[in-house]
Formats: structure tokens, C-alpha cells, sequence
């Protein structure tokens, strides 16, 4: 004689959702439930806090999931159990559990670089070293020239008599950047 099969236990409401807001997805996390024959849990998402107008978005036999969803997303989610019969239970609760995720990280960036070209601050830092630069341009251009002239005076000699001039000149001339 054979022994009675045992039923599936009807599924007990989830306890414990807790959810998370990445920046591409929404991880959701609940206690394991532990009723005999327990199959899945479904996860029902909406953009309003309206349990009716919610979709199912996907079953798990496990205890966490992640929803990927856009950037910058806000929403609501609800899940509950069935059991291996395909009995469903209760919900975790009519009212949505809210959750949303981060906005894009390229948008922070954006954000923040386009306030920071605004700030005042770096208009002050642009135009100093607008006039730094200025000031080393004209230093390096008088450097150049009295280099030029010192240079000049160390490779010629003059020598005069009676009347008569006479000199000796080294000339490197210039390479093909221009360089002496």
C-alpha cells in the first residue's frame, strides 16, 4: 500500500520585501517563505501606487530579484507566492512597496560640469590665467631677444686700426625649427 501524497500548503504572504535602486535596476529582497510546496514568487511593478493597474514582471523560486529598469525610473512593486498546485497567495500588501533608481551617471557629470563652467569662481581662474599666460609670453619673447643679442656678442670680435675694421664671427646659422 502506497503512502498519501501531502498537499501543497496554501502560500503565506511575503514578509520582509526590501528594495534597492541601482542605476540601471531595482534589486528586491524577501524572506524565504516556509510553507510546504512553495514554487515561486511573482514580481508585479507599477508606475503608480495602484495595485490593479500593476504588471507582472517576472517569477522567481528564489529570494531576490533584479528588475532592470532606465535610469532615473520611480515605481512601485508588490510580490507574492505560489505554490508547486500554481495556487497564488496573498500580496505582501495593497500598498505598494516604492522604490527608484539612480539617475545616469553621465548626467550627474553633465550637471556638474555645466554649473562649475557657470560659477564665478572659474571665470576669476580663466581670466588669471588668461593673464599669467600673457605675462610668460612677453617674458619668454624678452628672454628670446636679449638671448639673441648675448649670443651674438660672445661668438664676434671686433678689432680697428687706423682707421681700418676688421672681425671674426662664428654664424651656426639656424636649423630647419628655426633654433640657432
Amino acid at each position: 500500500i502506497f503512502a498519501e501524497e501531502r498537499q501543497p500548503e496554501r502560500p503565506t504572504k511575503p514578509e520582509g520585501l526590501q528594495v534597492t535602486g541601482g542605476f540601471g535596476f531595482i534589486l528586491l529582497e524577501w524572506v524565504m517563505p516556509k510553507y510546504y510546496g512553495h514554487s515561486l514568487a511573482e514580481i508585479w511593478r507599477g508606475t503608480e501606487d495602484n495595485l490593479s493597474d500593476a504588471v507582472l514582471v517576472a517569477t522567481t523560486p528564489g529570494q531576490v530579484y533584479s528588475d532592470p529598469v532606465d535610469p532615473g525610473w520611480k515605481g512601485f512593486y508588490w510580490i507574492r507566492f505560489v505554490n508547486s498546485a500554481g495556487v497564488p497567495g496573498p500580496y505582501n500588501s495593497p500598498d505598494g512597496t516604492p522604490a527608484e533608481t539612480q539617475i545616469d551617471v553621465q548626467a550627474v557629470i553633465d550637471q556638474i560640469h555645466d554649473e562649475a563652467a557657470k560659477s564665478p569662481i572659474v571665470e576669476e581662474l580663466k581670466k588669471e590665467i588668461s593673464d599669467s599666460e600673457k605675462a610668460t609670453n612677453e617674458h619668454i619673447e624678452k628672454i628670446s631677444e636679449d638671448g639673441g643679442k648675448a649670443f651674438q656678442a660672445m661668438w664676434a670680435q671686433k678689432a680697428s686700426a687706423a682707421g681700418i675694421t676688421a672681425g671674426i664671427g662664428i654664424v651656426a646659422g639656424k636649423d630647419a625649427a628655426g633654433n640657432p
